[in-house]
C-alpha cells in the first residue's frame, strides 16, 4: 500500500469525475444563460409596450421604435392592441398586449 500520498489510479479517477461534472454543467449553464437573455428581452418588450401606450395616448402616435441594449423594439398601436416586435437570438418575436388583457 502507498501511504505516502494518493496513487495514480486515484488521481485518474478524480480527473474523470471532474471531467464528467464539468461536461454536464457546461450545457446547463448555456441553457440558463439563453433563458435569462430571452426573459430579459421579454421584460424590455413589456417596458416598450408601456412607453408606446403612453405615447399613443398622449400624442396619438400609432407606431414607434425604441433601442434598449442594442436591440430595436418596434411597436404599433391599433384599437386597444399594442404589438412589439424585436429580434430574439434566433428569430423575430412579437408580443402583443391587449387593453383589457383579453385578446377577444
Amino acid at each position: 500500500m502507498n501511504e505516502h500520498g494518493i496513487s495514480f489510479m486515484e488521481t485518474i479517477l478524480a480527473v474523470v469525475i471532474l471531467f464528467l461534472l464539468t461536461s454536464a454543467l457546461i450545457p446547463m449553464t448555456h441553457q440558463l444563460r439563453t433563458t435569462l437573455h430571452n426573459k430579459k428581452l421579454e421584460v424590455h418588450a413589456s417596458e416598450v409596450a408601456l412607453n408606446g401606450a403612453l405615447v399613443a395616448q398622449q400624442y396619438g402616435e400609432q407606431a414607434g421604435a425604441q433601442f434598449i441594449d442594442d436591440v430595436v423594439y418596434t411597436w404599433s398601436y391599433d384599437r386597444g392592441v399594442i404589438c412589439i416586435r424585436f429580434e430574439n437570438i434566433h428569430e423575430e418575436r412579437q408580443k402583443c398586449v391587449y387593453q383589457n388583457g383579453d385578446p377577444t
